[in-house]
């Protein structure tokens, strides 16, 4: 990890603050979390998990969705009958990758790009030679302010495009300053161990993770990867343990939160997350 060059769109977000604990944070109850990923914790696909929350995630995901593809589907639509059929074929194949999983994040959609780009480029032929005059100027129109809404972004730096795009993201605005808070306190052969997502923090804090799991959706779904966790911190094979979402979240038996507090102790809050040290390691 240590060889890896580090990225800076995440290297402006050094907003945050340290401070000593003033008040216990049990793990085995709700600790503020940076942002609510309960989505991500239930079921595989579409078909299973909660269908309400599903369609919330959905809802959410329409407005940068429709901001991102919204004149090429129009396009598309338009030169749908005159696109090759392999072309049709790609865009409903990607539609299902899209969807198929239920987890509806922004970034999901970038699949479909290629084809609907191919089929709003037949749209934009078919206007061309068959449309009114005020159809193309309309079209045209729509085209010069995608342009000027997207050029700006496209020419920023790349840690201006992450807070144009991400303005609230929690790892955008947190993890630099619990990047630096875990490689000032631990040594570069030491482990650490987010509870439970925060694969960045690994590589910003050129630090190897306790368990290979970096995701909750691994944690979640993976046979033996939740009692991987549990054994970590049983061992305390991390010197550090960022709790960046309850326990409960994913362990609502509670074993997780009771490993936690007997073999660690909260030291610090760093950027809205608890920061637990090994018992066996002084302060």
């Amino acid at each position: 990890m240590r060889g890896w060059r580090r990225s800076s769109t995440c290297s402006g977000a050094n907003r945050g603050e340290v401070s000593r604990p003033r008040r216990s944070c049990s793990p085995a109850r709700s600790c503020p979390s940076r942002s609510p990923r309960r989505y991500r914790f239930n079921g595989d696909s579409l078909l299973t998990g909660s269908l309400t929350g599903r369609a919330h995630q959905f809802w959410l995901s329409l407005p940068p969705a429709g901001k991102a593809l919204g004149l090429l589907a129009v396009l598309a639509a338009v030169g749908w009958r005159r696109s090759p059929l392999l072309a049709r074929i790609w865009l409903g194949a990607a539609v299902l990758g899209a969807i198929g999983g239920g987890n509806f994040h922004p970034h999901y959609y970038l699949q479909l790009v290629p084809p609907l780009s191919l089929l709003a480029a037949v749209g934009v032929r078919t206007l061309w030679l068959s449309a009114p005059r005020p159809a193309i100027a309309a079209a045209a129109a729509a085209g010069a302010a995608t342009l000027a809404l997207t050029m700006p972004v496209a020419w920023a730096t790349p840690t201006k495009q992450a807070e144009t795009i991400w303005p609230a993201d929690p790892h955008l605005v947190h993890d630099a300053v619990l990047a630096r808070y875990v490689r000032a306190h631990t040594r570069p052969r030491q482990r650490v161990l987010a509870v439970w997502a925060d694969a960045d923090l690994y590589y910003l804090a050129d630090r190897r993770p306790a368990v290979r799991y970096l995701w909750s959706r691994n944690v979640a779904s993976i046979p033996g990867a939740l009692q991987a966790v549990r054994r970590a911190l049983a061992t305390r094979r991390a010197k550090i343990v960022i709790v960046v979402q309850p326990p409960a979240t994913l362990d609502p038996s509670g074993r997780t939160a009771a490993l936690l507090r007997r073999e660690y102790r909260q030291l610090a809050w760093v950027g809205g997350a608890a920061v637990y040290r090994s018992r066996n390691q002084p302060h």
